[in-house]
């Protein structure tokens, strides 16, 4: 097993807005931006799951056991014998931005008979990066390309 701490920032807010103009026609609004960023770092592997000493549980990786090769952003895992590193991964350093939004327009044009107009809005990134500059992230989150999705649902009340 390889471990490793995570360090993650996660900024979130929602919105919710209800205006009702009448009795029969009201607007609803829902946004939430989302970011989270992660940066790992202290690897380690599992040494003795069995002991009851919670400081033998884990050893730490020494500094020519794992080396972090920048331009290629993976890291080398060495034995010490052979000079061929063991295991490679690469870096999994995080940012992940969302930002997801409705409106919902409704009108009950007769007793029990509604139309309703809905525009949904989401953005979805990532990178294998971590930036935690709040400005980066929302510049990189609202230029990111957009999924609109525009409905209209009617409903009819037949009475009987």
């Amino acid at each position: 097993y390889l471990l490793g701490r995570l360090d993650r920032k996660t900024y979130e807010i929602t919105l919710r807005l209800s205006y009702a103009i009448s009795p029969d026609f009201t607007i609803q609004y829902y946004g939430s931006p989302y970011v989270t960023m992660g940066k790992y770092k202290n690897f380690k592997t599992l040494a003795d799951p069995d002991t009851k000493d919670p400081a033998a549980v884990f050893r730490a990786f020494g500094a020519t056991e794992l080396m972090y090769d920048a331009p290629e952003r993976t890291y080398n895992l060495y034995d010490g014998v052979n000079p061929e590193p063991e295991i490679s991964f690469s870096n999994p350093d995080f940012n992940f931005r969302q930002f997801r939004s409705n409106l919902v327009a409704r009108w009950e044009y007769r007793p029990g008979s509604v139309v309703y107009l809905v525009w949904t809005h989401n953005r979805t990134s990532s990178e294998d990066i971590t930036n935690s500059a709040f400005d980066y992230n929302m510049k990189g989150l609202f230029n990111e390309h957009a999924n609109n999705v525009f409905l209209i649902k009617f409903s009819y009340w037949f009475s009987i």
